[in-house]
């Protein structure tokens, strides 16, 4: 999985270890450094199309954004500032769909 959304090619040197460091989101683009989107760096893949990306602006706290491939495009599919908050959100997907495939409808959806 590739992600280059907006990258420029010139890098800054950042003090965030993970962050790419694109010169156009580290003042490049006239921002005071409280608002540099950190972002960027290698994606951990989690499986076949999916993988967790992480950013945050000036020196406020991660988010890990969980991505998907589907039909040749990159997805985002949750966000959130904890990475356990995502498995549980994956979970009550899986389990939702367990219950489909058992012939058990969740309470929202009526077959």
């Amino acid at each position: 999985m590739t992600i280059n959304a907006g990258w420029t090619g010139r890098a800054f040197s950042c003090p965030v270890d993970w962050c790419a460091g694109d010169w156009h989101e580290h003042g490049g683009n006239g921002a005071a450094p409280d608002e540099w989107v950190h972002a960027g760096g290698a994606l951990i893949e989690l499986n076949d199309g999916a993988a967790l990306s992480r950013w945050s602006v000036g020196s406020a706290s991660v988010t890990w954004t969980l991505l998907v491939q589907h039909e040749g495009q990159t997805v985002a599919v949750a966000d959130s500032d904890s990475l356990r908050d995502i498995a549980i959100q994956l979970r009550a997907i899986a389990d939702g769909c367990e219950g489909v495939a058992d012939g058990r409808a969740p309470d929202w959806l009526s077959l």
